[in-house]
């Protein structure tokens, strides 16, 4: 079946962000006994959903101060972030795909005001003919329910699309939904990548394993 459209995570995937976010982790759970570090980062944070975070780190916190405790740190990663560049290669791949007609979707468990900051630092505002953002599903990442709605909303086959993650949350969303995925290797090792279930690992997108399977794929 033809490949149709480019899948991307936002985080470690567009731009590597996790050391900015780790450094806000890290300062706002000091105060609480947390020492945030690479390992603390991987196993505990990256990937995943503030909600879910929060309430694992703070047991019995309610959904609304979770919240308030994400939407505290998320406005700490802006203030952070404003010089984050994208992962080398991005632009050649999304040049390639405008090249191709193939179309560009957004699927994070960011929020819309992290996901609208980080667009615009890159340069990308009106790149992504569909974005799908934390506030889009009632189960994020690793649930599959946000890239299940981003191929209905591109009325596509998980077959017609390729995912770029980076953690194994969200490659276990997007391997959930039947796409085949690329881990990209910002953040974790490739074997963890692998084993999450993610059929190519790659450093970036300037990867020659990248472009000989989509020339591949393309036929």
């Amino acid at each position: 079946m033809a490949l149709k459209a480019f899948l991307f995570d936002l985080d470690g995937t567009l731009a590597d962000t996790d050391p900015v976010h780790l450094k806000v982790f890290a300062e706002l759970l000091a105060p609480h006994g947390y020492e945030v570090d690479e390992e603390f980062f991987r196993r505990r944070i990256a990937g995943g959903r503030n909600r879910t975070l929060f309430q694992g780190l703070f047991p019995g916190l309610s959904d609304e101060e979770a919240d308030r405790k994400g939407e505290e740190k998320e406005a700490l990663f802006r203030e952070c972030a404003s010089g984050v560049a994208p992962i080398p290669g991005l632009m050649k791949a999304l040049e390639w795909a405008g090249k191709l007609g193939l179309r560009v979707a957004l699927v994070t468990n960011a929020p819309r005001l992290n996901v609208d900051f980080m667009l615009s630092v890159l340069g990308l505002d009106d790149t992504f003919e569909i974005k799908v953002v934390a506030e889009d599903v009632e189960k994020g990442k690793p649930d599959p329910a946000p890239y299940a709605l981003a191929l209905a909303r591109l009325d596509i086959s998980p077959e017609e699309a390729v995912v770029f993650e980076d953690s194994p949350t969200g490659i276990r969303s997007a391997t959930g939904a039947g796409i085949f995925t690329y881990g990209l290797t910002t953040t974790h090792s490739a074997d963890e990548l692998l084993q999450a279930g993610a059929d190519i690992a790659i450093e970036d997108y300037l990867s020659a394993e990248l472009w000989n399977n989509l020339s591949v794929r393309l036929g």
